[in-house]
């Protein structure tokens, strides 16, 4: 079974997240990509994107938790995968609503190098779910966007 650690949120992803502390902005949450690029845990504060992205999602769904917290879920699937891979690292991407490029907000590893996204055939259609407890400080500065395609869990529905 796949084990990946806490998401480590990048510096860019600090700076943002003190701009809207600051009542400077809002944030909004833009992606979720999937590389088979193997990083060792020292390496991730450094990065400012990701090696080898197999799989994006724009499609996801944000939860309120608290005033301070969202739960941002994001489905991959291999539907139009030709090609299988390991989910290495995980990385969510986030922007400012004043326009700016979106910036890696967090990454994380998978630490137990069972977690495959296998290709596509008639007979196995598979996804991987990713869910992520994100402390924004005050939930009123996330930008939410809905999409009608894509997938929903059963929690997303309920």
């Amino acid at each position: 079974m796949a084990n990946y650690k806490n998401f480590i949120i990048k510096d860019a992803g600090d700076a943002l997240n003190a701009d809207v502390l600051g009542g400077k902005t809002r944030i909004e949450f833009t992606g979720l990509s999937v590389s088979d690029q193997k990083y060792e845990e020292d390496e991730l504060k450094e990065l400012t994107d990701l090696a080898s992205i197999q799989q994006s999602t724009t499609k996801l769904g944000i939860e309120v938790l608290d005033k301070s917290q969202v739960r941002i879920t994001g489905i991959l699937s291999n539907e139009s995968l030709k090609d299988g891979y390991y989910m290495r690292t995980v990385g969510l991407f986030a922007k400012s609503d004043t326009g700016d490029k979106p910036i890696l907000y967090a990454v994380c590893i998978e630490s137990t190098g069972n977690s495959y996204m296998p290709p596509f055939d008639e007979l196995s259609l598979c996804s991987a779910s990713f869910s992520m407890t994100v402390f924004v400080g005050n939930a009123l500065n996330v930008k939410i966007s809905v999409s009608d395609a894509g997938y929903a869990t059963i929690a997303m529905v309920n």
